[in-house]
């Protein structure tokens, strides 16, 4: 598997960590989701976050990819105070969700989707779509109607479409559930070259079991919407 220069995302220059958050609450209705005092995620490396159903993840999630408002608090990404609604970070990062929209058309109508959004010729906007689908070996269905994919060739198709527009961050939320194996290989294969080669900053959330574990650099456990505790993992083999 390869990596065009598109993916060429490294920044200049030393910056230790994607997102911080400070004082973070999401209330829902009177409910508090998240409460997090303090949480800081690394840029370059793999994050998963971990917990029970309910525990905050995704909403954790949403809040550092800047879609959901906190109730309170302050959120920096890469060193810039951030908030919904600022666009240049916000193209900076993306989330896949776990069932992500898929509009009607083919394959490729999905992919090119987001590369039109940011006004991409399109001839370009279509090479890119086609290297990216190579990437998640999906070029056979360039042209197949996803309605009638698997759930782990839409997965792919969700991820085929993120690494297209050539985010810093990438975010997702359950990736490896009701998938099959090769889409599980294929989404770990593609994060850690994503990691190693061009400095993209990964976080995800996962089940206990999941193999996206292997390839995890550190964890921040949530338990009712609190942090209880990052485990850093230096060791990879």
């Amino acid at each position: 598997m390869w990596l065009p220069r598109f993916f060429a995302c490294r920044p200049k220059g030393v910056i230790r960590m994607f997102c911080e958050c400070y004082d973070i609450m999401v209330r829902y209705g009177k409910a508090v989701v998240l409460d997090v005092e303090r949480l800081a995620i690394p840029a370059g490396r793999i994050t998963g976050i971990v917990g029970p159903n309910g525990a905050g993840k995704t909403t954790l999630l949403e809040v550092m990819a800047l879609l959901r408002r906190p109730t309170r608090g302050q959120v920096s990404l890469w060193g810039q105070p951030a908030r919904p609604g600022d666009r240049k970070l916000q193209r900076k990062v993306v989330m896949v969700m776990h069932s992500g929209y898929m509009f009607r058309g083919s394959v490729r109508d999905n992919v090119i989707y987001g590369l039109k959004a940011r006004r991409l010729r399109t001839q370009k906007a279509k090479i890119r779509a086609a290297q990216a689908l190579q990437i998640v070996d999906l070029s056979k269905f360039t042209r197949h109607d996803v309605a009638g994919l698997s759930a782990g060739q839409r997965q792919r198709v969700n991820l085929a479409r993120a690494i297209a527009i050539a985010p810093r961050a990438i975010l997702l939320d359950e990736p490896s559930a009701n998938v099959d194996s090769q889409t599980v290989e294929i989404i770990c294969n593609l994060l850690c070259r994503l990691r190693d080669e061009q400095g993209t900053t990964i976080v995800h959330t996962c089940p206990a079991n999941s193999r996206l574990r292997e390839i995890t650099d550190q964890f921040v456990e949530l338990t009712n919407g609190q942090v209880q505790n990052n485990n850093k993992r230096v060791n990879r083999q």
